[in-house]
């Protein structure tokens, strides 16, 4: 297929002539539906959509279809917050805790006292991760909002070099960001949910976005997340969890819904705003605070409040993507082959990626030419689909010089993200070690209380065999296979062993072998278990869960 684009071809022309390879890229990804959205010199120029939103009812999405948005969400938490700095009761470098008292992170309490809304929003209090203990297995969301700000408080806060806060460090951080959504209610006196809806969406007229599940039932035109298993079949992924408006920790980091046709109204709104900057729509304020550049996170790189800005030409266009794999893996290679407008003039885009179970979306703008790219698609398996989109697209809008085959990266990026999960199962196959006798499996059975949750390890009735879940919550229930022994630790796995299993039940965060493995440790004069150690983030310090008597 010839993917050279012809300079002699309007914006439009040029946007038609590469619709066709969005169904490559559709299918090369393994998601159900793709749709997309372009505004081009401050107008919507195109709107177009393969596949379907409901693979059972075979129902076709469009412009219309309602997607999640995974951490494009993010970028509203940040407009929610410009909103209040502008009527004079929050600022940016309000410290976290004047709004959100209970917030204290253990391990370093300068946190505390001194970490801000800014701080939070550029991803450089220094917090760790503990996404894979607050978002559980099955897409479950093992702390409700009352219990949030404790389980950050237990967050890690350094690492080999010392405290991250001190160094100002950039380390990517959702439930940061969940902590500034409460703040939000504290302030406003409102529900996050209730003040996106009556400060943004509905002054915008974005009448399909969607902040919590009310409502949603109610949605005709809604996307449902899916993983494709092996057998080529689609099966439905829980993300009610991330989406429930109960949850402002959940929601505000990740749970937003919304379609192409909305988020082009969002666009175009941000763009006027940015021409307009005081006098324009009250929806949207601080533009210039929150589109400035705040943290480096690579070269020409720099993370904003809710966004990221660079410039075309830059490997780095995506970066926030799942989509990094064939970069990292041969660099001189990507850069030879895949930046977009290599041989182009520079332009800046300011933009942000979503991927979250069952969903991804990439949304970029490019202020020089008042232009938009926004993709959203309904499954993430094999790379992200609407990274891939979002390039097609852009350089064929910005005509952008040589064109780059973004079908065959597509191909290169798919291969690898299948290696990975191999990769992964080889190295838990290497460290097994079935050669102990499995110890006495009674001994494991109770709970284990740390990071302010509960782990109960219990025998499973029907198998005889030992299994968990996270506060008593069923959802969250995995079966425990003995793994090793080791002079310090009895370890037992629950990592998912096949690909199926792994989409399917939401845990592509699990993303290393030992995330999926509790260490057991036995009282030196007892003999007794008496607690189990989880490496929940690979580059942090194991937690600590004692077992309660």
């Amino acid at each position: 297929m010839d993917r050279k684009l012809d300079s002699s071809l309007s914006s439009r022309e040029r946007i038609q002539g590469v619709f066709d390879q969005l169904e490559s890229i559709k299918s090369i990804c393994r998601v159900p539906s793709i749709s997309v959205g372009i505004i081009h010199e401050g107008k919507v120029l195109f709107q177009g959509s393969v596949g379907l939103r409901d693979v059972e009812e075979e129902q076709p999405a469009d412009e219309n279809t309602v997607y999640m948005l995974g951490s494009c969400s993010k970028m509203f938490l940040a407009a929610a917050v410009g909103i209040l700095v502008d009527k004079g009761v929050m600022s940016w470098d309000d410290p976290i805790q004047k709004h959100v008292p209970d917030f204290n992170p253990l391990g370093d309490p300068e946190i505390g006292e001194r970490a801000t809304i800014r701080n939070a929003l550029s991803h450089t209090t220094g917090l760790g991760r503990p996404q894979t203990v607050a978002w559980g297995p099955n897409g479950c969301a093992v702390v409700d909002e009352s219990s949030f700000v404790q389980l950050l408080n237990h967050a890690q806060t350094e690492d080999q070099e010392g405290p991250r806060f001190r160094r100002k460090q950039y380390y990517y951080s959702n439930q940061a960001y969940a902590v500034v959504a409460l703040a939000v209610q504290n302030v406003s006196g409102s529900r996050y949910s209730d003040f996106l809806e009556e400060n943004i969406f509905k002054p915008l007229g974005m009448h399909d976005t969607v902040a919590g599940d009310r409502g949603i039932e109610a949605c005709h035109n809604k996307a449902h997340g899916y993983a494709k298993l092996q057998d080529g079949s689609f099966t439905k992924i829980d993300t009610s969890s991330w989406t429930d408006d109960k949850n402002s920790p959940n929601l505000a980091p990740a749970g937003i819904r919304s379609s192409v046709k909305d988020m082009l109204i969002w666009l175009t709104a941000l763009l006027d705003s940015q021409r307009n900057e005081g006098a324009g729509n009250r929806a949207i304020r601080e533009l210039s605070s929150i589109w400035k550049a705040q943290a480096d996170i690579g070269p020409d790189l720099a993370y904003c409040l809710g966004w990221y800005r660079g410039h075309l030409p830059s490997p780095g266009f995506g970066g926030i993507s799942i989509n990094y794999r064939t970069f990292s893996h041969d660099p001189d290679s990507y850069l030879e082959k895949y930046v977009i407008g290599r041989e182009s003039p520079r332009k800046t885009f300011i933009g942000h990626s979503g991927n979250i179970a069952g969903f991804a979306c990439s949304t970029y703008v490019f202020p020089e030419t008042s232009s938009a790219v926004v993709a959203m698609a309904n499954g993430l398996d094999l790379g992200d689909a609407a990274d891939f989109a979002v390039k097609l697209f852009t350089q064929a809008l910005l005509d952008s010089k040589p064109a780059v085959d973004i079908v065959e990266l597509a191909k290169q990026e798919a291969t690898h993200h299948e290696r990975f999960f191999e990769g992964m199962l080889l190295d838990w196959l290497k460290f097994r070690d079935v050669g102990p006798r499995e110890p006495d499996i009674e001994n494991f059975v109770g709970t284990y209380e740390g990071f302010s949750i509960r782990i109960n390890v219990f025998i499973r009735e029907e198998t005889g065999r030992l299994a968990f879940n996270f506060n008593s919550l069923e959802k969250s229930e995995c079966d425990l296979e003995f793994y090793c022994k080791d002079d310090e630790f009895e370890i037992y796995s629950f990592m998912p062993l096949k690909r199926d299993e792994w989409l399917s039940r939401g845990m592509m965060d699990w993303d290393n072998y030992a995330v999926g493995l509790f260490y057991f440790t036995r009282d030196e004069d007892t003999g007794e278990v008496d607690a189990l150690c989880w490496l929940y983030e690979p580059v942090e310090p194991m937690a600590w869960f004692m077992k309660s008597n």
